[in-house]
This record gives C-alpha cells, sequence and structure tokens, in this order.
C-alpha cells in the first residue's frame, strides 16, 4: 500500500509540473496588421496622408470630453502627411453637437456599429491606421501623452516596414 501511495504522489507530482503552453497575450482591441472597416468619403484622406489618426468618441462618453482637447492638441501638431478623424457610432447630429460644445471642429465620421465593427473595447481610443486603412497602432486615449505614444508606436513600426520593403 506504501509503495502504490508513493506511484500516486509521484504520479500527481509529474502531472502538477506540466502547465499547458501559454497562450501570448494580446492587447484588447484591433490589433495591428488588420484593417478598419470604415467608409471614408472620397477627397477626406488625401495620399499624401500616409499614416491617419483616428479618435474613437461617443457624445455619452465622460473622458471622452477630456480626450478631445488632447485630439484636438496633437491633431494640430501634425505633419503634412498625416491626419486626424473623430469616429463615432452615435447618429451625426448628437456627434457634432458633442464636438461643437466642447470647440471640437475635427472631421468626423459617424455611423451605426463603427465601434464594434472595428473591436474598439471602449471610448475614447485612438487607432494610426495607413492611408489605406491597414492598421499600425491602437490604444486607449485620453491624454496628450497616450496619444503621443500610439504616434510613435506608428511613426516607429511605419519606417521598420517602410526600410524592409524591397525597393521597386
Amino acid at each position: 500500500a506504501v509503495i502504490a501511495l508513493a506511484r500516486q504522489v509521484g504520479v500527481l507530482h509529474l502531472r502538477a509540473g506540466q502547465h499547458p503552453a501559454p497562450r501570448p497575450r494580446t492587447r484588447p482591441g484591433p490589433q495591428p496588421g488588420s484593417s478598419l472597416r470604415l467608409d471614408v468619403p472620397p477627397g477626406l484622406i488625401g495620399s499624401q496622408h500616409d499614416l491617419i489618426l483616428y479618435g474613437f468618441v461617443r457624445p455619452e462618453c465622460g473622458a471622452c470630453a477630456a480626450a478631445l482637447t488632447a485630439f484636438t492638441e496633437v491633431a494640430a501638431g501634425l505633419p503634412g502627411n498625416e491626419r486626424a478623424l473623430l469616429v463615432s457610432d452615435r447618429d451625426e447630429a448628437s456627434t457634432r453637437a458633442f464636438l461643437a460644445a466642447n470647440g471640437v471642429s475635427l472631421p468626423v465620421l459617424t455611423g451605426p456599429q463603427l465601434l464594434q465593427a472595428n473591436g474598439i473595447p471602449a471610448t475614447p481610443y485612438a487607432v494610426v491606421a495607413d492611408r489605406v486603412g491597414r492598421i499600425i497602432a491602437a490604444s486607449t486615449a485620453s491624454s496628450t501623452e497616450q496619444l503621443a505614444a500610439v504616434l510613435g508606436e506608428a511613426r516607429h513600426g511605419g519606417q521598420i516596414r517602410r526600410a524592409s520593403a524591397p525597393e521597386a
């Protein structure tokens, strides 16, 4: 009985040492390399725009009002090859009223399900994509510092991609 008990304890120790392989952790929200699902009107993004900063907001979001200041400040400092747009899944009238009440004149895209269709976990949220909508970086964004960080990540990632692209 003692030998059987010792074997059973040994088997349990072996099983306890076997852990499943850890799954890679991903951030919630849209992932780099995937594409945004937005119907951007022609002319809103020009051929000169390499990076587009999309700010996902909702009028009823308390943190979004403060984030609008950050989006406006960052948008004002963007170079000519970058563009900032706001996106909301609420109706156009209430979204534009929300922006006007906060003194924001950035272009806005509105439409039902825009946040859900793009996997936006919460607002305010920033996504930086190239001109065809391929996501380069994404993160929550309620401050100028967070926006600067996600833009820096996109700019750095974009430089790596352009540098590794074969010459034509």
